[in-house]
Order: structure tokens, then C-alpha cells, then sequence
């Protein structure tokens, strides 16, 4: 594998394919046209390797990553760079650490809702207000859902995303069991655009609405209309008209929007806060 951290830092394999690493040497020279103007800590430059190698050979959560000792060597660095690059990953969620004789590091999870935790922080630090994450909300909602309009699904998708839509609800159902299945169809549709960015933008904005204001705020009168929402959305998305399912996730989202703003008034005035 070969891999850059800016001007000539990259990951060299020698003939007993171990790894050497001209990264740290490339972290201390003067920045040039081609380089960042901040230059990353060798801690941080660790910590992009990791990811790299997770996604490189396609790990998935709770996959158990090497020994202390043999990170070590791959990546030719200090048990204390090691070390903060793993606690930095950690802080992210994208790694966590198992307890017990054999435990160890293991592979987190590129989820909206450990991205969720990150960016409410840099929401708050940018004066942001939850008027601004339900207007951000509306921009990207009905975008995903446009996208997996157009998108080529499975059978097996076309069926799942019948039964959480419509009625595999039954409207008789507990308000948690109806709660559930309504994020999940929001989850679903996320996934269905096939666009991991978008996708994961719209989990964690999703996550941070439901965490900050619907958690907040009573719901239980708009689960019905919800739930209809979502079959019209479902059969939008199922027939392939982008357009109309656009507009319904719109609509949706903005009959949510103003539910939360008159049953907690002045709740959306408030500043994101870092949860």
C-alpha cells in the first residue's frame, strides 16, 4: 500500500514488506505550495494511516485491529504516538478499545451519530441555533430522498423499504415501537441516495434533531401523520419519481419542523449545544 501525507510522506514497504515511514520527517519541513498550511502532528498523521488500512482492507465494526506491538512496528512509531493517534480515532468513535485478556483496539463506526457528536461542537462554537440545523435539515433531507428516487434498488430494498414505510406499521402499535420504525425508514432512505457523504450529513443531522429537539418535545400527535408521510414518500421513491419525492420529504420535514417550534416555543432560538 502506498499513501501520502502531503509533500513527499508516504509509506514505503522494503523487501520484507515491513513499513517504513518518511511521514514524520515530512511533518517537521516548511510548508510549500503543494503542502497544508498545518502541518499535522505525527499523532494525527498515525491516525490517518490506521483508517486508511481499515478501509483498504475493508474492516467492518467490531473487527479486531492488530496488537499494541505490532501497530508498532507497521507504522514505525513510539508507543506514545501510537498511543494519542488510537485516542484520537477513539474520540471520533471510529475506533474503541475492548476490555479483557483479549482485548484490544477494534473498528468503530462511520455512523451519523458519531459524526453527530463532533459537529454539534462546531455548531455551538459558530453561533449556530437549531433554526439553522432544521433550515440545513430541509436542504438535505429532500435531497437524499430525490437520490434514491433515481437510484437502482434491490428487490430486497424495494421490499424493506415497503414494510417500514407503510405498514408493517400498524397504527395500533406503542409510540416507542413507532418511533423506532419511523427513524428507521429516515435511515433507510439515507442509504438507499448511495452517496456515503450525503448519506452520512443527513444521519447526523438527523441524529442531532431527534437527540435536541424531538426527544425535547411531545410527538406522539404527529406520529400518525408521520407515518403516512412516509408511505407516500416510500411509493415516490419506489416508482422512481425524484421530483415528487423530493417535494413529499420537504413537506414532511416542514410539517416536523413547525410541530417541534408550536409545542416548545422558542426551543429553535436556542444555540446548538454540544451533546
Amino acid at each position: 500500500m502506498r499513501s501520502r501525507h502531503g509533500e513527499g510522506a508516504d509509506l514505503q514497504k522494503d523487501s520484507h514488506g515491513k513499513v517504513r515511514k518518511n511521514a514524520l520527517r515530512a511533518a517537521a519541513e516548511p510548508p510549500t505550495s503543494r503542502t497544508p498550511h498545518r502541518l499535522l502532528k505525527a499523532s494525527e498523521l498515525i491516525a490517518r494511516e490506521i483508517v486508511a488500512d481499515i478501509a483498504n482492507r475493508e474492516l467492518q465494526p467490531d473487527d479486531t485491529l492488530p496488537p499494541e506491538a505490532k501497530m508498532l512496528q507497521q507504522y514505525g512509531v513510539g508507543r506514545a504516538t501510537l498511543r494519542e493517534a488510537i485516542r484520537l480515532l477513539e474520540s471520533q468513535g471510529l475506533i474503541s478499545i475492548k476490555q479483557g485478556p483479549r482485548g484490544g483496539p477494534v473498528v468503530g463506526a462511520a455512523s451519523g451519530e458519531n459524526l453527530a457528536r463532533v459537529t454539534t461542537l462546531f455548531y455551538g462554537l459558530a453561533g449556530a441555533t437549531y433554526n439553522d440545523l432544521t433550515e440545513a435539515t430541509l436542504l438535505f433531507d429532500p435531497l437524499a430522498a430525490e437520490m434514491a428516487a433515481r437510484a437502482i434498488k434491490t428487490q430486497a430494498e424495494k421490499s424493506y423499504l415497503s414494510e417500514i414505510a407503510s405498514f408493517g406499521i400498524d397504527l395500533s402499535e406503542d409510540d416507542r415501537s413507532k418511533e423506532i420504525k419511523l427513524r428507521d425508514f429516515h435511515r433507510f432512505v439515507f442509504e438507499l441516495c448511495r452517496n456515503p457523504i450525503v448519506g452520512l450529513i443527513c444521519e447526523s443531522l438527523s441524529q442531532t434533531c431527534t437527540e435536541h429537539l424531538l426527544k425535547n418535545t411531545d410527538i406522539t400527535p404527529f406520529q400518525d401523520t408521520a407515518m403516512k408521510d412516509h408511505k407516500a414518500m416510500a411509493a415516490a421513491i419506489l416508482a422512481g419519481r425524484p421530483a415528487n419525492a423530493k417535494k413529499l420529504a420537504y413537506d414532511h420535514n416542514l410539517r416536523l419542523v413547525e410541530h417541534c417550534r408550536n409545542n416548545v416555543p422558542g426551543l429553535l432560538d436556542q444555540l446548538v449545544e454540544w451533546r
